[in-house]
């Protein structure tokens, strides 16, 4: 397993990937919250104080204001699913999304359980995942949409840009992990990656 450092942390696949220096076991031991193999805990613990995510929600909200258009193309649009327990979030990432012509949301949910319901619903080509949310965290509800049939991929989008979180969610399964601060910059680079890839598969 490998990741990237263009284009939203790739974290298998392309584009030029480079070797994790610490294995994923290495730091899930100390978080013995995550229980990929039973129920999970209502959160991935231990998590910084809440206004460090509220801080970043806001740097989030300011970025996409840069966010450019993109030109329309013929081939269909990517599916895009947002899975996060803010609205604010939610309503900032789906307006600054929005503006892109080749991007069609396709839903969003406010718990992991209820992504994962959303997903055999409404068949999304990517799902944006936050990580904190009660009942069901974002590794989890990762983990279960990867063992599906015809998984979509998925991004870990997230306030907390910490070792064990990018190591979990290379272990859950995620195809790439973005900060909720870098995603003015980092979001449309993935996704241009993600239309590249599905068009070469369909051509």
């Amino acid at each position: 397993m490998k990741v990237g450092h263009s284009a939203g942390h790739r974290l298998k696949g392309r584009p030029r990937p480079v070797a994790l220096s610490l294995q994923p076991k290495a730091f899930l031991r100390g978080f013995p919250s995550i229980h990929f193999e039973g129920i999970p805990a209502p959160d991935f613990a231990p998590f910084p104080p809440p206004i460090s995510r509220e801080f970043s929600t806001r740097i989030f909200i300011h970025s996409c204001v840069h966010c450019p258009v993109m030109n329309t193309t013929d081939t269909p649009p990517l599916r895009i699913l947002l899975v996060d327990d803010s609205p604010t979030f939610l309503n900032a990432a789906i307006h600054a999304l929005a503006a892109d012509p080749r991007i069609e949301i396709v839903g969003k949910a406010f718990s992991g359980q209820e992504g994962v319901d959303l997903v055999a619903q409404a068949q999304p080509d990517l799902v944006l995942m936050d990580v904190a949310m009660p009942h069901m965290n974002g590794f989890e509800a990762t983990r279960l949409i990867k063992a599906q049939p015809n998984a979509p991929q998925i991004v870990i989008l997230t306030s907390y840009d910490l070792p064990h979180y990018r190591a979990a969610a290379q272990t859950a399964g995620a195809d790439s992990f973005i900060s909720k601060a870098d995603f003015g910059t980092l979001m449309l680079p993935l996704i241009d990656s993600v239309l590249a890839e599905r068009n070469s598969a369909l051509s």
